[in-house]
């Protein structure tokens, strides 16, 4: 960014300016359609008791302009949203994150009562419900079909990351049962994958992160940074984003049209003659190929895990290609309870190495993991 122009423009930009006032030239100063429609309701959002982040405010400028020193990819409103519909916010009363949602009735008509139907008693009382829950619905002024849902601020589910096995083995087993509290309650998700399930782990921080950066703080001042392991302090996750689900009533056929939610190798999504599924047996399907995926085959961004073979039998039999072959989430959570519990002690406090570590390195690690192994929970 030029200089002179930086200097040019200090005096227009010390007046509080809309966003669309500044100068259009340069990108970094323009908000996105995504971003628009926050700061367009950041007045009313305000007025409703959450606050956003300054580059969502109507009368933002740009940190690094008003302090030119500044460099400004390392600003905090710098960063733009990765998900549109989606807005960390501080609820003023009380001073707590939270997260935003928008959903659009015309695109998913039962978002908003099945996250209400999770949140209202007796549900959210029963320890086996981890639906994400939902503090409040706010109905956009303007819209007629879009409203707010306003939820913890939680974290990916594999952040921080996972210490030992047994916090692997404790997340598996909540996420089972999550699925089905879900599925006696006649609810299909429908979009099990890595992206839907999060953790309440802001408790394990003591320099909280960015919602956007993890490993930053979130003024960008200093690093985040973890202060428990899950092993210390028992962490709950959590079944997000109902935006595909279906509650089926009693007496109504439990089936729907295929190919929809975020995982396309499901096979009953392959075969163009098949015109119904069970979409409780794709639960089934996405979320054992979730596990094969992330804790046993893993990727580039998200290496696998040593030391679970004793999944493999398991997560075979939820991807099986025939939906009828596979088990019922009642086989699932007693078939993988009885495998946790043949876990010795010493297995489920095995250090979570993953399969690209160099042998060296693996060494040191464990050595270093045993010594300071803190194995309280809180």
């Amino acid at each position: 960014m030029p200089v002179m122009w930086v200097h040019s423009m200090l005096p227009i930009l010390l007046q509080p300016h809309r966003m669309r006032d500044l100068p259009e030239e340069d990108p970094s100063l323009q908000l996105d359609r995504g971003e628009s429609f926050w700061r367009d309701h950041e007045p009313w959002l305000k007025a409703a008791g959450y606050v956003l982040r300054p580059r969502y405010h109507s009368e933002w400028i740009p940190s690094w302009l008003v302090e030119p020193e500044k460099f400004d990819m390392l600003c905090e409103d710098y960063r733009p949203l990765m998900l549109a519909p989606l807005m960390d916010a501080v609820r003023e009363f009380d001073g707590l994150r939270v997260m935003l949602k928008w959903t659009d009735a015309e695109y998913n008509p039962t978002e908003v009562y099945v996250a209400n139907f999770f949140s209202s008693e007796p549900l959210p009382s029963n320890p086996r419900n981890h639906s994400i829950p939902v503090y409040e619905i706010l109905k956009v002024p303007d819209e007629n079909n879009r409203a707010i849902l306003v939820m913890p601020f939680f974290l990916r589910f594999d952040r921080p990351p996972f210490v030992c096995l047994g916090e692997i083995v404790d997340f598996i087993q909540q996420i089972l049962e999550g699925l089905q509290f879900m599925h006696r309650q006649n609810v299909a998700h429908c979009d099990v994958k890595g992206t839907n399930i999060m953790s309440d782990a802001l408790p394990l921080y003591d320099v909280p992160p960015h919602p956007l950066m993890v490993a930053e703080s979130y003024t960008l001042e200093t690093g985040s940074r973890v202060a428990n392991s899950r092993t210390q302090r028992s962490t709950k996750h959590y079944l997000v984003d109902l935006g595909l689900s279906h509650l089926y009533l009693p007496g109504i056929p439990r089936l729907l049209v295929p190919r929809y939610g975020g995982n396309y190798t499901v096979p009953e999504f392959q075969d163009d003659s098949i015109e119904l599924c069970d979409p409780f047996a794709v639960d089934i399907y996405c979320t054992g190929d979730l596990l094969r995926k992330r804790f046993r085959k893993g990727g580039r961004s998200s290496p696998a895990f040593h030391g679970l073979e004793f999944m493999d039998s398991l997560i075979a039999d939820m991807t099986q290609d025939d939906p009828e072959k596979r088990p019922t989430i009642d086989e699932v959570v007693e078939r993988f309870s009885r495998i946790a519990r043949g876990l010795s002690r010493w297995k489920l406090l095995s250090r979570a190495s993953t399969v690209d570590e160099a042998a060296c390195k693996k060494i040191l690690k464990n050595a270093k993991y045993w010594m300071y192994l803190p194995i309280t929970n809180k």
